[in-house]
């Protein structure tokens, strides 16, 4: 009998364009915990979304590849870990960046989540997943995650 891995995946899909002229390099982060990596493959996930977020796609993969992340996929593109702790560190930075506009906010978010502590991580994790849960919209967190951003000193 083989045993099944568990991975945590980030599903990457077209989302539409904002106005602007990096607009066709967003795309809609999909966070999927506790999935096989056959189940990935197949991609038909068991797994309960626990977030979605627009993000900046190069922006976002450098991240997560220094926090681990590997990529797979052609036509639909996945990131995907065996670290929890990695993956909730993207969650928090993806549902975070998606409100701030200012990139040199975005340079001390990155530096913010790469030194928190686990249960600080843990708790905004599960923070964002409740609210989505909730409200089943991206834009609802846009309140938790000012308050993130009131926090650590990025909201000023």
């Amino acid at each position: 009998m083989t045993e099944k891995k568990i991975k945590y995946a980030v599903f990457l899909k077209w989302i539409s364009p904002q106005k602007g002229i990096l607009a066709s390099k967003t795309k809609l982060a999909e966070f999927v915990p506790l999935v096989t990596f056959d189940e990935i493959k197949k991609k038909t996930t068991n797994g309960i979304l626990a977030v979605k977020a627009r993000i900046f796609l190069p922006e976002f993969t450098r991240f997560a590849y220094f926090l681990g992340f590997k990529k797979n996929g052609r036509k639909q593109v996945y990131l995907y870990s065996d670290d929890g702790e990695a993956y909730l560190r993207l969650l928090v930075y993806a549902v975070t960046r998606q409100s701030i506009r200012s990139e040199v906010k975005a340079n001390i978010l990155r530096e913010i989540i790469a030194k928190l502590s686990y249960i600080e991580v843990k708790y905004w994790a599960s923070i964002y997943s409740r609210y989505f849960k909730e409200h089943k919209t991206r834009r609802a967190l846009y309140k938790p995650a000012g308050a993130f951003k009131k926090v650590y000193g990025l909201d000023e």
